[in-house]
Protein backbone atom coordinates (compact mmCIF):
# COMPACT_ATOMS: atom_id res chain seq x y z
CA UNK A 1 0.00 0.00 0.00
CA UNK A 2 1.86 3.27 -0.77
CA UNK A 3 2.08 6.13 1.37
CA UNK A 4 -0.72 8.11 -0.51
CA UNK A 5 -3.48 5.17 0.49
CA UNK A 6 -2.08 5.61 3.83
CA UNK A 7 -2.76 9.23 4.11
CA UNK A 8 -6.61 8.04 2.47
CA UNK A 9 -7.19 5.65 4.79
CA UNK A 10 -6.19 8.15 8.19
CA UNK A 11 -7.50 11.33 6.91
CA UNK A 12 -11.45 10.03 7.44
CA UNK A 13 -10.81 11.72 10.55
CA UNK A 14 -9.06 15.03 11.58
CA UNK A 15 -7.77 16.30 14.95
CA UNK A 16 -10.21 19.65 14.63
CA UNK A 17 -13.15 16.78 13.23
CA UNK A 18 -12.55 14.80 16.65
CA UNK A 19 -11.91 17.56 18.92
CA UNK A 20 -15.26 18.82 18.35
CA UNK A 21 -16.69 15.09 18.45
CA UNK A 22 -15.26 14.93 22.46
CA UNK A 23 -16.38 18.58 23.26
CA UNK A 24 -19.75 17.25 21.68
CA UNK A 25 -19.72 13.84 23.10
CA UNK A 26 -20.14 12.07 19.76
CA UNK A 27 -17.01 10.48 20.94
CA UNK A 28 -15.30 9.53 24.25
CA UNK A 29 -12.29 9.31 25.90
CA UNK A 30 -11.47 5.69 27.24
CA UNK A 31 -7.83 5.00 29.49
CA UNK A 32 -4.87 3.43 27.65
CA UNK A 33 -4.62 0.32 30.27
CA UNK A 34 -1.62 -1.13 28.04
CA UNK A 35 0.19 2.22 27.84
CA UNK A 36 3.42 2.27 29.40
CA UNK A 37 5.11 5.61 28.82
CA UNK A 38 4.38 8.40 30.72
CA UNK A 39 2.70 10.45 27.89
CA UNK A 40 -0.57 7.72 28.12
CA UNK A 41 -1.18 9.71 31.57
CA UNK A 42 -2.35 12.50 30.33
CA UNK A 43 -3.18 11.04 26.90
CA UNK A 44 -6.38 8.67 26.23
CA UNK A 45 -7.46 6.76 23.35
CA UNK A 46 -10.54 8.06 21.21
CA UNK A 47 -14.30 5.68 20.70
CA UNK A 48 -17.40 6.40 19.07
CA UNK A 49 -20.65 6.72 21.27
CA UNK A 50 -21.12 2.63 20.25
CA UNK A 51 -18.00 1.85 21.99
CA UNK A 52 -16.00 1.05 18.81
CA UNK A 53 -12.34 2.54 19.13
CA UNK A 54 -10.81 5.21 16.84
CA UNK A 55 -8.00 3.42 15.31
CA UNK A 56 -4.69 5.08 15.59
CA UNK A 57 -6.11 8.53 18.03
CA UNK A 58 -5.12 9.82 21.21
CA UNK A 59 -6.62 12.94 22.68
CA UNK A 60 -5.56 14.89 25.46
CA UNK A 61 -7.30 14.80 28.55
CA UNK A 62 -6.84 18.63 29.84
CA UNK A 63 -7.56 20.40 26.14
CA UNK A 64 -8.51 17.54 23.61
CA UNK A 65 -5.55 17.83 20.92
CA UNK A 66 -5.75 14.89 19.17
CA UNK A 67 -2.88 13.16 17.79
CA UNK A 68 -2.31 10.18 15.09
CA UNK A 69 0.13 7.69 16.74
CA UNK A 70 -0.32 5.13 14.02
CA UNK A 71 -2.56 4.41 10.92
CA UNK A 72 -3.58 1.20 9.45
CA UNK A 73 -3.25 0.43 5.44
CA UNK A 74 -5.36 -0.95 3.21
CA UNK A 75 -3.41 -3.76 3.47
CA UNK A 76 -3.79 -4.16 7.06
CA UNK A 77 -0.34 -3.17 7.49
CA UNK A 78 -0.11 -0.99 10.87
CA UNK A 79 2.41 1.93 10.79
CA UNK A 80 3.21 3.24 13.97
CA UNK A 81 4.22 7.08 14.47
CA UNK A 82 5.30 6.69 18.01
CA UNK A 83 4.61 9.10 21.08
CA UNK A 84 7.59 11.69 20.80
CA UNK A 85 4.12 14.27 19.40
CA UNK A 86 2.21 13.40 22.72
CA UNK A 87 5.09 13.72 24.91
CA UNK A 88 5.95 16.99 23.06
CA UNK A 89 2.54 17.94 24.05
CA UNK A 90 2.77 17.36 27.44
CA UNK A 91 5.48 19.93 27.67
CA UNK A 92 3.27 22.92 25.90
CA UNK A 93 -0.56 22.18 26.98
CA UNK A 94 -2.10 25.12 27.66
CA UNK A 95 -5.04 23.84 29.87
CA UNK A 96 -2.61 21.65 31.84
CA UNK A 97 -0.33 24.61 33.18
CA UNK A 98 -2.34 27.76 32.78
CA UNK A 99 -0.35 29.75 30.88
CA UNK A 100 -0.32 31.26 27.88
CA UNK A 101 1.66 29.03 24.57
CA UNK A 102 4.19 31.33 22.88
CA UNK A 103 4.44 31.24 19.42
CA UNK A 104 7.39 28.98 19.59
CA UNK A 105 4.95 26.21 20.81
CA UNK A 106 3.17 26.53 16.93
CA UNK A 107 6.04 27.51 14.57
CA UNK A 108 9.92 26.58 14.59
CA UNK A 109 11.40 29.21 13.91
CA UNK A 110 15.00 28.56 12.42
CA UNK A 111 17.88 29.42 15.31
CA UNK A 112 19.01 32.97 14.09
CA UNK A 113 16.58 33.87 11.30
CA UNK A 114 15.34 37.31 11.78
CA UNK A 115 12.49 39.81 10.68
CA UNK A 116 13.21 40.85 6.61
CA UNK A 117 13.16 44.48 6.23
CA UNK A 118 10.21 45.08 4.86
CA UNK A 119 8.17 42.88 7.82
CA UNK A 120 10.35 44.92 10.19
CA UNK A 121 9.19 48.05 8.85
CA UNK A 122 5.48 46.98 8.49
CA UNK A 123 5.50 46.03 12.47
CA UNK A 124 6.68 49.78 13.05
CA UNK A 125 4.22 50.87 10.94
CA UNK A 126 1.56 49.40 12.52
CA UNK A 127 2.55 50.27 16.09
CA UNK A 128 2.93 54.04 14.73
CA UNK A 129 -0.72 53.83 13.26
CA UNK A 130 -2.39 52.14 16.63
CA UNK A 131 -0.39 55.29 18.77
CA UNK A 132 -1.88 58.00 16.49
CA UNK A 133 -5.13 56.42 15.86
CA UNK A 134 -5.95 56.06 19.28
CA UNK A 135 -4.00 58.71 20.77
CA UNK A 136 -1.68 56.83 23.18
CA UNK A 137 1.46 57.22 24.24
CA UNK A 138 4.68 55.59 22.86
CA UNK A 139 5.17 53.72 26.32
CA UNK A 140 2.43 51.75 25.22
CA UNK A 141 4.37 49.59 23.44
CA UNK A 142 5.84 48.25 26.11
CA UNK A 143 2.45 47.93 27.92
CA UNK A 144 1.85 44.12 28.93
CA UNK A 145 -1.38 44.55 28.70
CA UNK A 146 -1.31 44.92 24.88
CA UNK A 147 1.85 42.23 24.19
CA UNK A 148 -0.36 40.00 26.47
CA UNK A 149 -3.36 40.92 23.73
CA UNK A 150 -0.79 40.46 19.94
CA UNK A 151 0.36 37.38 21.56
CA UNK A 152 -3.20 35.53 21.52
CA UNK A 153 -3.89 37.45 18.40
CA UNK A 154 -0.21 35.48 17.46
CA UNK A 155 -1.76 32.32 18.93
CA UNK A 156 -5.16 32.46 17.31
CA UNK A 157 -3.21 32.95 13.70
CA UNK A 158 -1.06 30.28 14.08
CA UNK A 159 -4.11 28.47 14.21
CA UNK A 160 -6.23 29.69 12.01
CA UNK A 161 -4.22 31.34 9.44
CA UNK A 162 -4.51 34.85 7.71
CA UNK A 163 -8.09 35.48 8.53
CA UNK A 164 -9.95 38.67 8.81
CA UNK A 165 -9.21 40.71 12.13
CA UNK A 166 -13.45 41.12 12.04
CA UNK A 167 -13.65 37.87 12.25
CA UNK A 168 -11.98 37.90 15.83
CA UNK A 169 -12.32 40.64 17.62
CA UNK A 170 -15.22 41.84 19.34
CA UNK A 171 -17.67 44.85 19.51
CA UNK A 172 -16.93 47.59 22.59
CA UNK A 173 -20.71 46.37 24.13
CA UNK A 174 -19.88 43.09 24.33
CA UNK A 175 -16.37 43.95 25.88
CA UNK A 176 -18.07 46.04 28.69
CA UNK A 177 -19.97 43.18 29.34
CA UNK A 178 -17.79 40.97 29.78
CA UNK A 179 -15.76 43.94 32.21
CA UNK A 180 -18.97 44.25 33.93
CA UNK A 181 -19.52 40.59 34.57
CA UNK A 182 -15.24 40.36 35.73
CA UNK A 183 -15.80 43.17 38.16
CA UNK A 184 -18.92 41.39 39.19
CA UNK A 185 -16.49 38.08 40.01
CA UNK A 186 -14.02 40.81 41.83
CA UNK A 187 -16.36 41.91 43.87
CA UNK A 188 -17.72 38.32 44.80
CA UNK A 189 -13.92 37.26 45.84
CA UNK A 190 -13.78 40.72 48.16
CA UNK A 191 -16.59 40.55 49.88
CA UNK A 192 -15.18 36.24 51.06
CA UNK A 193 -12.30 38.14 52.03
CA UNK A 194 -13.90 40.83 54.28
CA UNK A 195 -16.57 38.16 55.54
CA UNK A 196 -13.69 36.13 56.71
CA UNK A 197 -11.81 39.38 58.81
CA UNK A 198 -14.95 40.99 59.74
CA UNK A 199 -15.56 38.05 62.40
CA UNK A 200 -12.18 39.52 64.31
CA UNK A 201 -13.15 43.42 63.83
CA UNK A 202 -10.30 43.63 61.16
CA UNK A 203 -12.21 45.39 58.46
CA UNK A 204 -12.68 49.45 57.75
CA UNK A 205 -13.80 51.58 54.81
CA UNK A 206 -13.00 54.71 53.00
CA UNK A 207 -15.15 56.64 50.50
CA UNK A 208 -14.16 59.72 48.44
CA UNK A 209 -15.49 61.56 45.44
CA UNK A 210 -14.26 63.20 42.57
CA UNK A 211 -14.99 65.05 39.09
CA UNK A 212 -13.00 64.41 35.48
CA UNK A 213 -11.69 67.30 34.09
CA UNK A 214 -13.14 66.66 30.92
CA UNK A 215 -16.60 65.79 31.06
CA UNK A 216 -16.94 67.37 34.29
CA UNK A 217 -19.15 64.17 35.67
CA UNK A 218 -18.74 63.28 39.15
CA UNK A 219 -17.90 59.77 40.67
CA UNK A 220 -18.09 58.32 44.00
CA UNK A 221 -15.48 55.14 45.15
CA UNK A 222 -15.43 52.92 47.77
CA UNK A 223 -12.29 51.36 49.43
CA UNK A 224 -12.38 48.42 51.89
CA UNK A 225 -9.39 47.35 54.18
CA UNK A 226 -9.28 44.23 56.04
CA UNK A 227 -6.55 42.24 57.89
CA UNK A 228 -5.10 38.78 56.88
CA UNK A 229 -2.92 36.50 58.56
CA UNK A 230 -1.60 39.69 59.94
CA UNK A 231 -1.17 41.32 56.41
CA UNK A 232 -3.02 44.62 55.43
CA UNK A 233 -5.17 44.09 52.33
CA UNK A 234 -6.95 47.17 50.24
CA UNK A 235 -9.13 46.63 47.66
CA UNK A 236 -11.28 49.30 45.46
CA UNK A 237 -14.91 47.53 45.89
CA UNK A 238 -16.86 49.96 43.87
CA UNK A 239 -16.82 53.51 42.20
CA UNK A 240 -19.61 54.80 39.92
CA UNK A 241 -21.22 57.39 38.61
CA UNK A 242 -22.36 59.70 40.86
CA UNK A 243 -24.96 62.37 39.62
CA UNK A 244 -27.18 63.24 42.78
CA UNK A 245 -25.86 66.31 44.83
CA UNK A 246 -22.88 66.00 47.60
CA UNK A 247 -24.88 66.40 50.17
CA UNK A 248 -24.42 64.21 53.14
CA UNK A 249 -27.54 62.09 53.25
CA UNK A 250 -26.77 61.11 49.24
CA UNK A 251 -22.98 60.12 50.59
CA UNK A 252 -24.11 58.22 53.30
CA UNK A 253 -26.71 56.86 51.34
CA UNK A 254 -23.84 55.44 48.61
CA UNK A 255 -21.87 54.57 51.94
CA UNK A 256 -24.25 51.84 53.39
CA UNK A 257 -25.59 50.80 50.88
CA UNK A 258 -22.05 49.08 50.32
CA UNK A 259 -21.94 48.24 53.53
CA UNK A 260 -24.77 46.23 53.17
CA UNK A 261 -23.49 44.29 50.03
CA UNK A 262 -20.14 43.58 52.28
CA UNK A 263 -22.36 42.33 55.24
CA UNK A 264 -20.44 44.98 57.45
CA UNK A 265 -21.83 47.11 60.39
CA UNK A 266 -23.35 50.76 59.60
CA UNK A 267 -22.16 51.95 62.63
CA UNK A 268 -19.33 49.89 64.28
CA UNK A 269 -17.42 49.61 60.68
CA UNK A 270 -14.41 52.05 61.16
CA UNK A 271 -13.93 54.82 58.38
CA UNK A 272 -11.01 57.47 57.49
CA UNK A 273 -11.91 60.46 55.43
CA UNK A 274 -10.84 63.79 54.53
CA UNK A 275 -12.09 67.16 55.98
CA UNK A 276 -14.82 67.52 53.39
CA UNK A 277 -17.43 68.75 55.61
CA UNK A 278 -20.01 66.27 53.15
CA UNK A 279 -18.27 63.02 53.71
CA UNK A 280 -17.83 64.04 57.11
CA UNK A 281 -21.38 64.53 58.18
CA UNK A 282 -22.24 61.37 56.44
CA UNK A 283 -19.76 59.75 58.54
CA UNK A 284 -20.63 61.29 61.40
CA UNK A 285 -22.76 58.44 63.15
CA UNK A 286 -20.18 55.84 62.65
CA UNK A 287 -16.41 55.10 64.13
CA UNK A 288 -14.55 58.04 62.24
CA UNK A 289 -11.12 58.34 62.18
CA UNK A 290 -9.86 61.74 60.29
CA UNK A 291 -6.84 62.10 57.92
CA UNK A 292 -4.59 64.89 56.93
CA UNK A 293 -4.39 65.31 53.17
CA UNK A 294 -1.44 67.60 51.69
CA UNK A 295 -1.99 67.55 47.79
Amino acid sequence: MSDENQELVRSLWTADILRDAIRTRNAVLKENVEGKVDCWRKFRLIENTDGEPIFGWAACADCYCCIVYKCKAGNGTVKLYGTKNMTDHMKTCVSASGRQSSIDVFVKRVPGKKFTNTERAAVKNAEIHLIVEAGLPFAVVENSGLRSFAQQMILIGSKYGNINVDDVLYGPKTVRDVVVDKMKECQDEIKRQVATSSKFHSVSFCSDMTTDDVNKNSYSDFTVFWVNNWQLKHALYKCEYFPEKHTAHNIQKFIDINLNELGLSLVDTPCTTDKGSNIVAATAAKTHIDVLVID
